[in-house]
């Protein structure tokens, strides 16, 4: 769904634009939950990173509680999670592929990973 990627796009872009991550975090997770009427996305990042153990992303050394894209509407709250976990893995692989210099600069060399909060977390850098 093209939709996703380009607010998704356009999100991490704002947060580029309005925020630095910490040195100290070498890894990024773009969380997910479901929502009513959809889904929200959010970004935190950790000191650390385990491959085998998902639970690196609970205490984040860097969050932005306020900053969430919601995806809600018609469009979005008849998608099952499956398929919008697929949507969100696609669309991040494309936006971190395309070298935007901005989302670049942001991520850096660090991990990134996305998922819903009661799941496994899949590493898409």
């Amino acid at each position: 769904m093209n939709e996703i990627k380009t607010r998704i796009e356009k999100w991490l872009e704002g947060l580029a634009m309005s925020e630095n991550l910490p040195e100290e975090v070498v890894a990024v997770n773009i969380g997910m939950f479901e929502t009513e009427g959809g889904y929200a996305l959010y970004l935190c990042g950790s000191e650390e990173y385990d491959e085998e153990d998902s639970d690196w992303a609970c205490d984040p050394a860097f969050e932005l509680p306020e900053n969430y894209l919601m995806l809600t509407g018609r469009d979005f709250e008849s998608i099952d999670w499956e398929t919008f976990l697929k949507y969100v893995i696609d669309a991040l692989k494309e936006i971190i592929d395309s070298g935007n210099p901005a989302i670049d600069n942001f991520f850096g060399q660090r991990i990134v990973t996305t998922g819903f909060d009661d799941g496994d977390l899949i590493r898409i850098k």
